[in-house]
């Protein structure tokens, strides 16, 4: 990936459509995937009492509490909400002191409102930080009573985000994909019957093929 060439840390959090996804989810993929590249022994030291919190959702960070940290059922308590925001943050800030961050935060529009919560937290405090993120999510799904629409304006306002609309591809970029991906010369009427089937849709067009 070009981002590593270019010195950055790269970072993947996913979120889920299923039920029973716990809560923080695409950020306890990246901080599990953080830790182990940098080490636990480092990791909970850039943590420093932060750890208490993020253990809270994080096996792998609880696993080195002396004392079991708690864990809440059914939804965090607000007492404890702006902490475990806060040591996400303060985490994810001292690593990208070292190496500069990428977070990819990959179908948003499945996001717990906890995550989306820790998203516009990170996104008020990335004024001087090293820290780039890059978030997708399908724009059909999100109505005006979706909790990631409130977010997308929360974040306009702090931080004003490049927005980057993908569109399917177009007749001429289906023969193409089809060329690359079946390894034929496609006819042009084939090219565009899949063109009008798929509207151009990436995923549609390789089950398909």
């Amino acid at each position: 990936m070009k981002a590593r060439e270019l010195g950055f840390r790269v970072l993947w959090g996913r979120c889920l459509e299923s039920e029973g996804v716990p809560a923080f989810w695409p950020w306890s993929q990246l901080i599990r995937e953080l830790v182990a590249e940098i080490g636990v022994e480092l990791a909970m030291e850039m943590m420093g009492e932060g750890a208490t919190d993020i253990g809270t959702f994080v096996s792998e960070v609880r696993q080195q509490m002396p004392e079991d940290t708690a864990t809440w059922q059914g939804g965090y308590p607000a007492s404890a909400r702006f902490r475990i925001y806060e040591s996400i943050n303060r985490f994810l800030q001292a690593v990208a002191s070292t190496d500069p961050l990428l977070i990819v935060l990959d179908d948003l529009q499945w996001a717990d409102g906890l995550s989306l919560a820790v998203l516009e937290f990170i996104a008020s405090e990335l004024s001087g930080s090293r820290i780039l993120i890059i978030g997708t999510y399908r724009d059909d799904e999100v109505t005006r009573c979706h909790p990631l629409y409130g977010t997308l304006g929360e974040l306009t306002r702090l931080v004003q985000p490049t927005r980057l609309p993908l569109k399917g591809l177009s007749r001429v970029e289906v023969g193409r994909f089809l060329a690359e991906t079946a390894e034929f010369i496609p006819e042009a009427n084939l090219a565009t019957s899949l063109h009008a089937q798929t509207n151009g849709n990436p995923l549609f067009l390789s089950e398909i093929v």
